[in-house]
């Protein structure tokens, strides 16, 4: 029970799951008076988590101080602070609270620890990694009253770190020696009835109700890198309380449970791109400094961009805590009014991106396209018609494992598969033009259907054979230019198009829509030799809007 005339011996001053409850226990059972606190908010506020002392910390500790100064024979304060690496304090705060987690996760109800799902591990891991872990090193100690205590102040002893002022000898223990905490608190209090006590039996990590699942979790955890890169450079009490072998033992053991997948899902079981190598993801969503590239000065006059936005951006809210839930605005600045570059979010939705891969479906697709053409014929004299309504697109469904064009976030060089080795994935909605495809189709196939198709060498500017039985794939359309001629196109224009990967299930109505496309798959830099070959009347640019962000 809290008294605030009561003077004490010692004040656990220390984050939860740090090992301070353990260091209060068994001060008390040794006959210490001791008062166990987070923070100087848990310790005032009222509330079912908080301490509701009624009294500000920092008068609590004036109060102790005032005591022994009017009383000589009491010993001076002693101020701990147990000390515990980051990612295992948040892990395990992360199960002992798991109660205030499992209804956002939308995963079983987890009411009791017999429920947890032992088989999707991962899915736990996922959710930590994604929305409870966090970098900071908490400020919460007896460093935010005692702002001009230094770290480096302290001196290493058995055991502990001291730093002793007029009034107050503060100490800092280590998590990792609670094994030691026995000798440890005889060397603070000066007391050798504590050689013969170690980790009470209830505190023991042994005996916690979700052990099972909780070892299994710290068996298969696997750490973001840019909790990795903190830990390595940033964090300043991982860097001071632990001796040179100690840290590099540390740091090695995470550097080798980095994620390197390219996949990352999200809330609802989205998943999106995080480790691209274009660092697009990192560009304009962690960094507030970021402008559309400058390869949009200077352009063409028959020069038209369409920016496709990223599935990020759709899903602002599913992202992970540690990304920036916004867009940066001043980006988008020297899009207004711009008659050449195309970039409209409001008009996209969820249900235009696969939820299992990184691309656009075709209704996303065409419906951008379409509003893009809408604008080119705002400047031209010639207005383009599309070849292909909304309305007209086949609609199938299709479950996205295994299937090479509406999963490529499953794939095996993308996700470590025991991460998803468990889950159900129903199937998506594939939408595709009523015509012959390109991408991934066989060759023969083409030719028949786009009878003036082409395949030209990107350097030559020749054009190349292949046999009919192979596959137009990702290395084909990467190191060649796509030709093709439509003799019965209304429209009589010849397009230049620089594209990606979103573009590719468009290719066919790229082709019925226009008398002549030639088709590049890479981003927009002018080159005279393909310009002068070609001579296209109009050129397009249909790249991802992270492609674009310098």
């Amino acid at each position: 029970m809290f008294n605030r005339n009561d003077p004490i011996d010692v004040l656990i001053y220390s984050s939860p799951k740090g090992g301070g409850n353990t260091y209060q226990q068994l001060l008390i059972k040794n006959g210490y008076k001791t008062w166990y606190t987070h923070n100087k908010y848990f310790f005032k506020n009222p509330g079912p988590i908080c301490q509701n002392t009624g009294i500000e910390l920092e008068d609590y500790i004036k109060l102790q101080i005032n005591y022994r100064k009017n009383n000589p024979k009491l010993k001076k304060l002693k101020i701990l602070g147990s000390w515990r690496e980051i990612i295992e304090q948040q892990i395990s705060s992360f199960f002992q609270n798991y109660r205030s987690w499992h209804i956002p996760l939308k995963l079983d109800f987890v009411k009791n620890t017999n429920d947890f799902d032992i088989n999707n591990v991962y899915k736990y891991i996922n959710y930590f990694n994604n929305y409870y872990l966090s970098c900071d090193e908490d400020p919460n100690n007896f460093f935010e009253l005692f702002t001009d205590i230094k770290l480096s102040s302290f001196i290493k002893k058995a055991g502990y770190f001291i730093l002793e002022t007029s009034d107050i000898d503060f100490y800092i223990t280590k998590f990792r020696d609670i094994g030691n905490i026995g000798y440890i608190l005889s060397n603070i209090m000066n007391d050798k009835n504590f050689l013969n006590s170690g980790v009470m039996s209830f505190n023991s990590s042994t005996n916690k109700p979700y052990k099972k699942i909780y070892d299994l979790f710290i068996d298969k955890y696997y750490l973001p890198k840019y909790v990795y890169n903190f830990l390595s450079t940033k964090c300043k009490f991982l860097n001071f309380l632990l001796n040179r072998n100690e840290l590099c033992k540390y740091l090695h053991k995470w550097r080798l449970k980095i994620d390197t997948d390219k996949s990352l899902m999200i809330k609802n079981d989205y998943f999106i791109l995080q480790n691209d190598t274009n660092k697009g993801y990192e560009k304009y969503i962690n960094n507030d400094t970021y402008c559309l590239s400058k390869r949009f000065n200077n352009l063409p006059d028959n020069y038209f961009c369409l920016l496709y936005p990223d599935k990020h951006i759709l899903l602002k809210e599913f992202l992970p805590n540690y990304v920036v839930n916004k867009i940066n605005d001043n980006c988008f600045k020297n899009l207004i009014n711009n008659e050449r570059i195309f970039l409209n979010i409001d008009i996209i939705n969820k249900s235009d991106f696969y939820k299992h891969d990184t691309h656009m479906n075709l209704k996303g697709t065409l419906k951008l396209f379409k509003r893009f053409i809408n604008m080119i014929n705002e400047t031209v004299i010639d207005k383009i018609t599309v070849s292909l309504q909304e309305s007209e697109l086949k609609v199938e469904q299709k479950n996205p494992v295994g299937w090479y064009c509406y999963g490529d976030l499953l794939w095996n060089i993308n996700i470590d598969q025991n991460k998803i080795q468990n889950m159900k994935f129903e199937n998506e909605v594939v939408y595709s033009a009523p015509m012959e495809n390109i991408y991934t189709n066989k060759y023969g196939k083409i030719i028949n259907y786009y009878t003036l198709f082409s395949i030209i060498d990107k350097l030559s500017l020749r054009e190349i054979i292949i046999d009919k039985d192979d596959e137009v794939n990702w290395t084909i359309i990467s190191e060649n230019i796509l030709r093709n001629i439509n003799k019965n196109s209304d429209n009589n224009k010849k397009v230049l198009i620089y594209y990606d990967s979103y573009t590719c299930s468009l290719i066919p109505i790229l082709f019925k829509t226009f008398k002549e496309c030639v088709m590049i798959k890479e981003v927009f830099t002018y080159n005279h030799t393909i310009i002068k070959t070609f001579q296209p009347d109009l050129i397009f640019d249909l790249s991802i809007l992270r492609f674009n962000i310098d």
